[in-house]
């Protein structure tokens, strides 16, 4: 019986030795993952009472804008972001696919079409519109692919109405991509592999002689996608353009306190990959506002407090918190036009 307890105590004894290791490791895990400065940001339980500035969506040019302004170190930022942060997963470029249609995709759908044809083999005719709800945005579900609104509820899925196809002259540029595709393909330096065109016909163009432009345009309206490229909805541009929504500044026209700054304000589509200029534009929005309130701080000085000052942010830059002018700030330096 001694010797049993003797070897129970022992055997316990290095069990609870061997933890110690174990104990260690996570320990130094934690510590780093605290002090590592690419550790995602912790999540707050109790906001204040005021902001100087609130930016709305930590995708590519969130992120960026909310980062720029917290380095003055006497402004408040609050970043809103309804997704949640990476996973293991979303860190491997090969596996970006898997995030779509997951808990970091809004899982948009268009609309199925009214006036054109277009997304016909897809469930309801309705193609995919993958967009990134998660710390980081769309930029998350991209593959690392790097090439140098309006007051309703934003967790509501907006009418997406791509309008495919409703030029004749789109589909007639596509046939003609793919008839120099077919064209490469039958070159000597592809035939002496023995490659050759997958001849079989897609579901619902069967009526049409293959490889004919009637086919073509069938096979396009049936198999429709995304490039994941969308822009231009708010579009930035001077005041006399009916269709601009922010200005130069990328101030929405008509509504106080709001600024937008992604892709929807580019006048038009980039040629490459729209993430890259995305981040520049949350670049060139920090640089802006902070200019703006630099030269105002600049311009009062010592006449008005830091709460005074905090409180005209909230007039001005502030979409939810709009306060009144006090008489202080009633009068601006001319250069100034917020």
């Amino acid at each position: 019986m001694t010797i049993g307890l003797v070897s129970l105590i022992t055997t316990t004894s290095a069990v609870g030795v061997g933890l110690i290791p174990l104990v260690a490791i996570g320990l130094s895990l934690y510590r780093y993952d605290k002090m590592d400065p690419e550790s995602p940001p912790e999540n707050i339980r109790e906001i204040k009472r005021m902001y100087d500035f609130i930016v709305v969506g930590g995708g590519s040019a969130g992120a960026v804008i909310a980062s720029r302004l917290s380095e003055v170190s006497n402004w408040s930022i609050l970043l809103i972001e309804a997704g949640d942060n990476e996973n293991e997963i979303s860190d491997i470029p090969i596996f970006a696919g898997y995030g779509q249609l997951s808990e970091l995709d809004w899982k948009y759908q268009t609309m199925p079409s009214m006036t054109s044809s277009y997304c016909l083999a897809m469930v309801g005719d309705r193609c995919n519109w993958p967009r990134g709800k998660v710390l980081g945005g769309s930029s998350v579900l991209n593959a690392m692919v790097y090439v140098r609104g309006n007051s309703r509820n934003p967790l509501i899925h907006p009418d997406i109405i791509p309008n495919y196809f409703a030029h004749k002259e789109d589909v007639d540029i596509l046939i003609d991509g793919i008839q120099i595709a077919m064209a490469v393909s039958n070159t000597s330096a592809f035939r002496r592999f023995n490659s050759k065109p997958y001849s079989i016909k897609l579901p619902g163009c069967q009526r049409f002689p293959f490889a004919t432009n009637e086919y073509w345009e069938c096979a396009i309206r049936q198999f429709t996608f995304t490039m994941y490229h969308p822009v231009g909805t708010c579009k930035m541009g001077p005041r006399n353009d009916p269709t601009a929504v922010v200005d130069p500044k990328l101030r929405v026209y008509g509504v106080k306190g709001l600024r937008v700054a992604d892709a929807s304000i580019m006048p038009t589509i980039v040629n490459g990959n729209t993430n890259a200029p995305v981040i520049m534009i949350g670049e060139k929005a920090s640089d802006i506002i902070k200019n703006d309130w630099r030269k105002i701080e600049n311009f009062h000085g010592s006449t008005a407090s830091d709460s005074q000052l905090r409180m005209k942010r909230a007039d001005v830059d502030h979409p939810f918190l709009v306060r009144r002018v006090e008489n202080t700030y009633c009068s601006r330096p001319p250069d100034i036009d917020l």
